[in-house]
């Protein structure tokens, strides 16, 4: 088994953890510079040489490293970047990466959204319908106390789905 999360290990049950003979190791995470050496060599393997510049790998390694490190995110992005290049018959550009990016942001808010609870999602809708609006202005809308829709506001912000902002009469 491998993960990026040990906490995953310590939810199996004993039977399962005896099977699995664990040893931890812990890896450590790549640094900028290893990130971009490693997408340049894919690159490489996956383009033809006039196909790309450095240029294109320094901007997705930094988004790589901006989104964790996952090289595996990396490498797709670099992926879908080519195909995009591929279709208008351009070699690779930033703009390509550039849309790159902004799908993967999309599919990436997507299925962190689908991880909200159901009151999140409520809340959620009722603010893309509404915003911007006032805190009193939410509660009117909203079949929750006042206390879980606070709750439920800071969960939000703080999953960067709103930003709130403090007014004062």
């Amino acid at each position: 088994l491998i993960a990026n999360n040990l906490s995953f290990f310590n939810k199996l049950d004993e039977r399962t953890k005896a099977l699995c003979l664990a040893k931890t190791m812990h890896m450590k995470r790549y640094n900028p510079q290893e990130v971009k050496k490693i997408l340049l060599e894919r690159a490489k393997e996956g383009f033809l040489p006039s196909v790309f510049d450095e240029e294109i790998i320094s901007l997705v390694a930094a988004y790589t490293m901006k989104r964790g490190g996952n090289l595996r995110f990396g490498i797709t992005l670099l992926w879908e970047a080519g195909k995009k290049a591929e279709m208008e018959g351009d070699k690779l550009k930033i703009q390509h990466v550039k849309n790159a990016i902004a799908d993967a942001e999309a599919m990436l808010r997507e299925m962190e959204r689908e991880c909200l609870s159901a009151e999140e999602r409520k809340v959620l809708d009722v603010l893309e319908h509404y915003c911007p609006m006032t805190t009193g202005e939410l509660y009117k809308k909203l079949p929750y106390n006042e206390r879980s829709i606070r709750n439920y506001l800071k969960k939000l912000e703080e999953k960067g789905f709103i930003k709130t902002i403090p007014i004062f009469s």
